[in-house]
């Protein structure tokens, strides 16, 4: 979408990447203006917040986000509303000078000098919890409701693009539009179903997707027009050009400011996930996006951020204050200072059930790290380093036969930048490929944490997973939408949300969807009233469940900073970061921080979901260790999170004690632990998987680094759960 410097003025994209400029005489065109981008050495990994990076770097330091030669002020409000929805805090988004915010206050009176105009204004000013009734010493909504025409329902000039954003900036503000200016807005639909972008229906210039994509979010929730909506649904997916993408009008060819818009009107579905898929593939290395192939630019780079956050305008936004991508950054980095200051001589994260370094929490940490711009060769805390530790236990997870276990570490090895075809001696993506059994698609047992974690490694070492093993893990979906942590579809376990998550994530990176929806719609169910997640929801939420769900959020193409996987207006990413401890650290149940559950965080709070993206450059380290970034207590408004005035340092709040997050799923407390490929699951180690405890004995799940428990039979195993109750001050049920 592309609209000019005032409210009658509208931008439609042109085929060759110019802008046509049409107004009810004529058109003008003009050329697009690329803006150069440097990024940072890291930046979080999800793509909204990686467009968000670019406009950042582009923003000047009165806060504005450059207009380039069309002026006006759309893609610094388009940057607010992006960066609200992303579960920033507008307020805080500056770059050298003063905010966005503060950039549009500052100029209320002329940003708000048309109808179109204010109503734009106000969906941002709303997004970002302010008030648009007084805003720069502007009341933004009554410059819309003055325009309204009670004898035709019409604002200002009754355009599509006016009446739209008239409706939808009235609606954010909490005001009820007339009944009438719906009728007038549903009259306006062209025969075909979609809308121009002119006062008239059935104008010459045809219908066109930008104009029909407001008109439909203006009319969402609109009982009399409901009729109205879905033709125009139908009309717009039928614009769909064959990559998946929209442009302006069929046949034009893709561009990211339609196909953006698009997915924010149509919201789910697999036409939408298909435009996102199109939208992604069109996104710059450095976070940008270009019309039609051309470099970069804030026009574009402002409106696709919209459509990657998948969220309509208006919708209500959930942030804490002075929250940013930046003190997100610094949360991570945080956490991984913390971990290095508890690392063993040997390099290795101490384990919670012996004295010796856990390999799982170690890997965890190298990923990380690595995903935080931190250097894992780096990471020692006056000993060897992480990754010397992970070299010296390579011989022994590929003796183990483990898929789960030389997955992980594939991955960790990739991660801190090694080969993994030569690691520690050994050569894991052999020894990995040699636990493969064609005629069954399984890695090993086939279980859900050992095929994920196989498939995931394949694919970050650059090699296809071979079909059948994807298949095989598609076809342990339960029938609720999750995965269990066994083979079997359906076991008696039941489905959890951290072998659904790795799932997910195995099966996304290779470009299999096809889970998705389903499995969004189990995650749903888990997810308890204070924005976390839980292994089983009768747990309640935890720490390490709701990382391994964020990861998985984004890999599925979800936005976990958005307002809708907010419960109780908290997202899972404002949980995740409420409960971090000044000491960088996070702690299970809201105790004290400790180095395992601590260890799967920093790759949750980079949004960066396995294989993660290495985002660092050599000999980055930690120090000087970040200051702990503050968490306010977000204060809840007509469903919006609004900034608060208090700052204070993070402190862990109070968590429903559940299971810990560990290597793998614990079995049933009826059956005996054998040593398989992957043993009764463990809670500690390598694959970072929640176990369920139904009794005192499976409450403990055996760590797979360490495995004299097996040994022990049920005795040993009774006395270690008793250990771990008193470790953890888990309950006993």
């Amino acid at each position: 979408m592309r609209r000019g410097t005032s409210g009658d003025v509208g931008f439609i994209r042109c085929r060759r990447g110019t802008l046509m400029r049409r107004r009810i005489a004529g058109a003008v065109c003009a050329v697009t203006v690329a803006a150069l981008v440097v990024l940072p050495a890291h930046a979080q990994a999800d793509p909204a917040s990686r467009a968000l990076e670019y406009l950042h770097v582009q923003q000047l330091a009165d806060g504005s986000i450059p207009a380039g030669p069309f002026g006006g002020y759309s893609p610094t409000e388009y940057y607010v509303i992006a960066a609200a929805d992303n579960g920033f805090d507008p307020a805080a988004l500056t770059h050298g000078g003063v905010s966005a915010v503060a950039y549009l206050q500052s100029h209320a009176t002329d940003a708000a000098s048309t109808t179109a105009r204010a109503g734009l204004l106000t969906l941002a000013v709303e997004a970002a919890g302010s008030d648009a009734s007084s805003f720069g010493g502007v009341n933004v909504t009554d410059i819309i409701t003055s325009s309204y025409s009670s004898g035709t329902g019409a604002y200002d000039d009754g355009s599509t693009y006016t009446q739209s954003l008239a409706v939808l900036g009235l609606r954010s503000a909490g005001q009820t539009p007339p009944a009438a200016a719906y009728a007038y807005l549903a009259s306006l639909q062209d025969s075909d179903g979609g809308w121009n972008y002119s006062s008239t229906a059935n104008d010459p210039a045809g219908s066109d997707t930008n104009s029909t994509a407001l008109a439909l979010m203006a009319l969402r929730g609109d009982v009399a027009s409901v009729a109205t909506h879905a033709a125009g649904v139908t009309w717009l997916q039928a614009q769909q050009e064959p990559d998946g993408g929209f442009g302006a009008q069929l046949a034009w060819g893709t561009d990211a400011d339609s196909t953006a818009l698009v997915i924010q009107a149509l919201g789910a579905g697999s036409v939408s996930d298909s435009a996102y898929t199109s939208l992604l593939a069109q996104q710059e290395p450095g976070g940008g996006f270009g019309y039609q192939g051309a470099p970069a630019d804030t026009y574009t780079a402002s409106q696709a951020a919209l459509g990657l956050v998948r969220e309509p305008l208006g919708a209500a936004t959930a942030f804490t204050a002075a929250t940013s991508a930046a003190t997100s950054d610094a949360r991570a980095v945080h956490a991984i200072g913390y971990l290095e200051s508890t690392q063993m001589p040997d390099g290795g994260l101490p384990s919670l059930f012996s004295s010796g370094s856990d390999l799982g929490s170690t890997c965890d940490l190298v990923m990380g790290a690595a995903a935080s711009g931190v250097d894992p060769s780096t990471l020692s805390n006056g000993g060897a380093t992480a990754m010397a530790y992970l070299r010296a236990q390579t011989s022994d997870a590929i003796a183990s036969g483990n898929a789960g276990r030389i997955g992980k570490l594939t991955l960790a090895a990739i991660a801190g930048g090694a080969n993994p075809a030569t690691f520690g001696g050994g050569n894991l993506t052999t020894a990995l490929a040699s636990l493969y059994a064609p005629a069954t698609g399984s890695f090993g047992d086939g279980s859900t944490a050992a095929q994920s974690y196989a498939i995931l490694a394949q694919r970050a070492s650059g090699a296809p997973p071979p079909a059948g093993a994807v298949t095989h893990l598609a076809n342990l979906q339960d029938s609720d939408g999750g995965w269990n942590y066994t083979a079997a579809t359906d076991a008696a376990t039941g489905s959890d949300t951290n072998s659904t998550a790795l799932a997910l994530m195995a099966l996304d990176a290779t470009g299999h969807h096809g889970n998705d929806a389903t499995a969004l719609a189990y995650l749903r169910t888990q997810q308890d009233t204070t924005g976390a997640f839980a292994y089983q929801i009768a747990w309640g939420g935890d720490v390490d469940s709701t990382a391994l769900v964020i990861q998985a959020l984004v890999a599925a193409h979800q936005d976990p900073g958005s307002v809708s996987w907010a419960a109780s207006g908290v997202t899972p990413v404002m949980y995740l970061s409420a409960n971090q401890d000044a000491s960088g650290g996070f702690g299970y149940g809201g105790g004290s921080p400790d180095p395992f559950t601590t260890s799967q965080i920093p790759s949750a709070l980079m949004r960066a979901p396995f294989p993660v993206h290495i985002a660092y450059t050599t000999g980055t380290t930690v120090t000087p260790a970040p200051t702990a970034t503050p968490t306010p207590a977000p204060s809840v408004t007509g469903g919006i999170i609004t900034p608060v005035t208090s700052v204070h340092e993070p402190q862990a709040t109070s968590q429903v004690t559940t299971p810990l997050t560990g290597d793998l799923p614990s079995p049933s407390p009826a059956s005996s632990p054998s040593v398989t490929d992957n043993p009764a699951p463990p809670t500690s180690g390598v694959l970072g998987i929640t176990t369920p405890p139904t009794t005192p004995v499976a409450v403990l799940a055996v760590e797979q680094t360490v495995w004299p428990w097996y040994a022990l039979g049920g005795a040993g195993c009774a006395a270690a759960a008793a250990l771990f109750v008193l470790l953890r001050g888990r309950r006993s049920v």
